[in-house]
């Protein structure tokens, strides 16, 4: 029912907003000028602005989608566990 819809959106995006988030901490140096953000070349790498979207949006959002929201999810499932294990039909 419902709880499997959201244990399905959860996993699915789960993956998306790891991914993207951990993109914001890939970047490359191309020539002999300050590295760039691969996601968006025309973002230089370390400047006020990236480091801005890196420890406020990415790594925030890293420690909730990828630490946070699964221990929540693991929590709930631990407390309904009994409910769980019963067969419905």
């Amino acid at each position: 029912g419902l709880i499997s819809s959201f244990v399905i959106m959860f996993f699915l995006l789960h993956a998306v907003m790891i991914r993207y988030n951990f993109s914001m901490f890939s970047c490359k140096e191309l020539g002999a000028e300050r590295p760039f953000l691969l996601r968006d070349t025309s973002i230089n790498c370390w400047t006020d602005e990236h480091k801005l979207w890196t420890f406020g949006i990415a790594l925030p959002g890293i420690l909730v989608w990828g630490v946070g929201l699964p221990i929540l999810a693991g929590t709930f499932m631990y407390n309904q566990r009994d409910q769980l294990k019963e067969p419905t039909m």
